[in-house]
């Protein structure tokens, strides 16, 4: 399994034909160096990183972010929990703050995301699936 967004960077490079590197450094505007570094997981990318890569690899951001395959087709009916969740006014609130970040501060919120899943999905490996 996939859990981190270097991981997941490669395994669309591979997909794109062998997408090398320095190609997508170049495609992206990434310095080649942090871009190499970014692949290892030895640096947190920015979300305008993410979304450079996002669209030259054909991948949706949420992939790179979380491993969210596809979404269905946008004629089909949003997931009920989702939009049940989204009518919090508090995480409504929320999610609008998220745009006054900068790149850093978005970059550290996403490690910190992560970072809650993985101890959530360790948890529940320890727990038996549960």
């Amino acid at each position: 399994m996939i859990t981190c967004i270097g991981q997941r960077i490669q395994a669309a490079m591979e997909k794109k034909e062998g997408l090398k590197q320095a190609h997508l450094a170049k495609m992206t505007n990434i310095n080649p160096r942090r871009l190499q570094l970014i692949i290892r997981d030895e640096l947190r990318p920015s979300m305008t990183e993410i979304q450079r890569i996002s669209r030259v690899l054909s991948v949706k951001v949420s992939y790179l972010l979380a491993g969210v395959e596809e979404s269905p087709p946008s004629e089909t009916a949003p997931n009920p929990e989702l939009v049940e969740l989204l009518k919090d006014p508090d995480l409504q609130l929320s999610f609008r703050r998220l745009g006054n970040l900068d790149d850093k501060e978005q970059t550290d919120l996403v490690k910190i995301i992560e970072d809650l899943l993985k101890k959530r999905e360790a948890l529940q490996s320890d727990r038996g699936g549960k």
